[in-house]
Order: C-alpha cells, then structure tokens, then sequence
C-alpha cells in the first residue's frame, strides 16, 4: 500500500547583499547631469613661484601666466534588458506557498520590480569597478559584446603606477613599508595636480603583509572619531569598507575586500588584494557624470532610465534599463597605486 508524503515550506533564505558603493560614495561623491556628448574640465596650474625682489624706485617686471588645461571626455553606455513571458509567471515565487498563494498578475508586477532592482544594484556594481578602476590604474576599458573597446585615459603619471619586486616587497621582513608610504606621499605631494594622502586603501593580502611589521603597527593608531567626515552612506559595522585606524594622526586606512562577478561569472575583488592605493580625497575631487539617454521615450540625462515594453506576438513585457555614466577624476595624480606583494 502506497503512503502519500507531506511536505511543508518553512521559510525562505535568500543571501541577497546590497551593492557595495563605498569606492564610488567616498571617492566620487558629486553627481553632475547633462545632455552634451561630451564633458569637458578645466584646470588651472598650481602657481608655486616665489613673489619676485624689486626695488622699490623700479618698474616691476610683467610675471607670466601659468595657464590651464582643458579635458575633455566622452560617457559610456550601459543598457540591460530582461524579458518576462507569460509562462514565467504560471509557478509560485521562491517564498511563495507550494501550491501557490499569489495570481499571475500578482507574480508579474512583483518580477517587475525584482528585475528593476536588479538592474539599479547591477549598474551600481559598474560603477563602483569604474571608480576602482580610475583609482588603481588611472584609466578605464570600456569594452562588451556589442562594444568596440575604448581607453577612457586620464593621463595620470606613469610614475603613479608601481610594482615592488624582490627584497622590498611587504612580506620581506627586511622591508619597510612606512618609508614606501612615506615617499609615495612626497612623490604624490611634487605631482602635477597631486596633493597630500589623506587615505589609503589596502587590498586584503597587502594589509595582511603590513600587518606583519612591528613599526608599522607601531605607528599605527585605531581612533573612530573623525571618520563620519569620510563615511556618509556607509556604516563602520558595514563589511564593504573597514576602518583599520590612522598613520601620524591624518592619514585614514582602509581594508577593501568586496568583489563583483564578470561577464564570465567570475568573483573577483574590486581592489587588488596585493595593492594598496594611496588617495588625497579633496584633491583627487572625483565626480560622477552622467548623459543624454538614448531612447525616444526619454530623451534627458538621468543616472538611470528604466521602462517597461509591451509585446503583442508573442506575448511578454520588456523591461529596459539604460544610464550612460562617467566617473571623472579632477586630479587624477591625486592618486598612486603600488603593487607590494
């Protein structure tokens, strides 16, 4: 005789975490629209000359103008779609009753709004690798399927970009990464449109090795006062940027783990875990731009433009999300990344 099993749903438990924003909040924390094809920034040279001698019985002598530079930049395009069929919205939805407790039309406004936010943490997840991209290398590849491959560069100095090799890398007891620290700041300090570290940001395996010598711990202070003034939108508690403390009082240090999946499907680290990245936050003065959306419905900028289309045969409804983003560093030598392990 056969026994007819039961089965009851308990619950649902989805490992659903928000974006990590905390490159792009922190770094580039100005947003500026506009519906121009291209962005261009002017900058003014820093006028570091000494104020020359004179007598005061003699005509003074014309001094000439340092001048500027112009910069100018073009935006990416981001474009995600996603289509919902008839028969997507037939079985119940994970946490719904077994045999189902909701109507079709219920299940469809609810897929809706799962893809429209999975469409605004996707595009947040590109930014915040744009943003680590213009920090570790000064430059961005925009490159897809349907994209011919583009270097947005933003000429930062070459000299900003380093590899230790041998004796000096961090995990050599015999290396001194205060001293690296130390000249990285006075190189960044002496950099056309550089400026002063105020942050430093630590790939996992890099402040693993830092954390190794003695005089660098040392020196090492852990003071949570003061940093709100960095951290608006994200909490100490929160696990995409830890505070790990300061050097000489001003210098903030940050541990970055978070990761995010490629087009492969692969999870990579948004920070290289054996790099750290030095930044002087008010000078680097990033900012993220965002143009012109292209689709007749719309027709404006917008950080992100979402509609949903209607088919007739087959039967199905669209859901498009367009943004066309640049992230944009005034001083892109505010910046300096080296490789240490």
């Amino acid at each position: 005789m056969a026994y007819l099993e039961t089965i009851e749903k308990i619950g649902l438990d989805a490992d659903i975490r928000q974006p990590s924003t905390f490159l792009l909040d922190n770094f580039f924390p100005r947003v500026r629209e506009t519906n121009k094809k291209k962005i261009q920034i002017d900058l003014l040279m820093d006028d570091r000359r000494l104020a020359p001698f004179a007598m005061p019985n003699t005509q003074g002598k014309p001094v000439a103008d340092q001048g500027w530079e112009a910069r100018e930049f073009e935006p990416a395009y981001v474009k995600m779609v996603n289509l919902i069929k008839p028969e997507d919205l037939i079985c119940p939805l994970p946490g719904e009753a077994i045999n189902g407790d909701r109507s079709p039309a219920e299940r469809r406004d609810i897929k809706l709004m799962e893809w429209r936010l999975k469409h605004e943490a996707s595009l947040k997840n590109r930014l915040e690798w744009m943003a680590s991209q213009i920090l570790l290398n000064g430059n961005v590849v925009i490159d897809g399927d349907d994209y011919p491959s583009v270097t947005l560069n933003f000429n930062r100095d070459p000299l900003h970009n380093i590899a230790l090799a041998g004796g000096a890398l961090w995990t050599n007891p015999s290396s001194t990464p205060l001293q690296d620290i130390n000249q990285w700041n006075v190189q960044m300090q002496k950099s056309k449109f550089g400026g002063k570290v105020t942050d430093i940001i630590f790939g996992s395996d890099a402040w693993g090795a830092f954390k190794m010598h003695q005089d660098a711990m040392d020196e090492r202070k852990v003071d949570y006062r003061g940093t709100s003034m960095l951290i608006e939108s994200s909490r100490l508690e929160d696990i995409e940027g830890d505070y790990v403390g300061t050097l000489d009082g001003r210098t903030r240090l940050w541990l970055y783990s978070e990761c995010y999946v490629d087009d492969t499907g692969t999870e990579k680290p948004f920070v290289d875990p054996d790099c750290v990245v030095l930044i002087s936050r008010p000078r680097f003065n990033g900012i993220q731009c965002y143009g012109f959306i292209s689709d007749m419905d719309y027709l404006n900028p917008t950080q992100l433009f979402t509609k949903e289309v209607e088919t007739e045969n087959p039967s199905g409804i669209t859901i498009i999300s367009q943004s066309a983003p640049l992230l944009v560093p005034y001083r892109p030598n505010a910046s300096f990344k080296a490789q240490v392990i």
